[in-house]
C-alpha cells in the first residue's frame, strides 16, 4: 500500500465528463496528493475515462474511482461520503471536496496543504462584494478525524443546494470546528446553467429544491441546537448567508 499523501482530493461525477476532462489535469498527478474520482452511475463512464487517461497514477495509488451503481438520480452528499471514507479507510489525514466544475490554478494544492491543521476546516473566500462565489460554496476542505466525528454530509439532500451549507454549519456549531478561507484566486468555477444542476434530480426547479432543502435543514438546526437561523451570531451566520439566492420564500422557524 503506497504512502496515503496529507491531502486527499474527492471528487463525484454524474453527467460531468466534459467539465471533468477539463478540471481533473490540474490535480490528478501532483506530488503528495490522492485523487479518488466517485463514478456515480455517471452515464459517461467517467470512472473509466479517468482510468485509461492516467494509468500510471492508478497504478501508484495517487488516483482511484469509487463505483457506485445503479443510482439513477444524483446524491451529493453521499457521493462526497463515499468518497471521503474510502480516502480515510487509506489513511488520509484531510479530505478535500471538489465539484468536477471545480477549475484549481496554480498554487492552489501548495495553498492548501500550508493552512491544513487539526481543529479547522476550510471554505471558499468571499468576493469583493463580499458575497460567496455561488458555484464554489461547495468547497470543503475536512480534517479526517472531524469528518468520522461528524457522520459526513447529511444524505437526505436528494435534491440539489443545501447539503454543503448544512454540513459546514454543523461542523461549526456541533462540533466547535473553526473555519479558514482559500481566496477565490486559487479557484474558479466553469460556468454552465441550472439545467446541468437538476439534470439527475427528482425536482426540475432549483427554486423548489432551495425551498425544501432550507426548510429541512432550518428546522434541523432548532431540533438539535434549540436555535434558529436568525439567531446565530456573525461568525455561523458566515457559512450561509452570504451566497446570492434565488427567492427560496419564507423559512419556517
Amino acid at each position: 500500500m503506497p504512502v496515503v499523501p496529507k491531502l486527499c482530493v474527492t471528487v463525484p461525477c454524474k453527467g460531468r465528463l466534459d467539465f471533468l476532462k477539463r478540471t481533473a489535469p490540474a490535480i490528478v498527478g501532483q506530488a503528495d496528493v490522492r485523487y479518488c474520482l466517485v463514478d456515480y452511475d455517471c452515464p459517461d463512464d467517467c470512472g473509466g475515462w479517468i482510468e485509461r487517461a492516467f494509468p500510471e497514477e492508478i497504478a501508484s495509488g495517487r488516483l482511484t474511482v469509487e463505483r457506485v451503481a445503479p443510482r439513477p438520480h444524483f446524491n451529493k452528499g453521499a457521493a462526497h461520503n463515499i468518497g471521503a471514507r474510502r480516502l480515510i479507510r487509506d489513511g488520509a489525514e484531510h479530505v478535500c471536496f471538489l465539484d468536477a466544475d471545480t477549475v484549481c490554478h496554480p498554487g492552489f494544492v501548495d495553498w492548501l496543504r500550508a493552512h491544513l491543521v487539526p481543529d479547522r476546516f476550510l471554505i471558499s473566500g468571499l468576493t469583493p462584494t463580499g458575497a460567496e462565489h455561488p458555484g464554489l460554496v461547495g468547497f470543503l476542505v475536512v480534517p479526517a478525524p472531524l469528518f468520522a466525528a461528524s457522520g459526513g454530509f447529511d444524505e437526505w439532500f436528494e435534491e440539489w443546494g443545501g447539503e454543503d451549507l448544512e454540513y459546514r454549519l454543523r461542523l461549526h456549531l456541533e462540533h466547535g470546528a473553526r473555519y479558514d478561507e482559500v481566496p477565490l484566486s486559487l479557484f474558479d468555477e466553469i460556468p454552465h446553467g441550472d439545467d446541468l444542476r437538476i439534470r439527475f434530480r427528482k425536482l426540475a426547479s432549483p427554486d423548489a429544491s432551495n425551498r425544501l432543502n432550507l426548510v429541512y435543514w432550518a428546522r434541523k438546526l432548532r431540533r438539535r441546537t434549540g436555535k434558529s437561523l436568525v439567531d446565530l451570531d456573525a461568525v455561523a451566520q458566515r457559512l450561509f448567508d452570504r451566497i446570492p439566492r434565488r427567492n427560496v420564500g419564507p423559512v419556517s422557524r
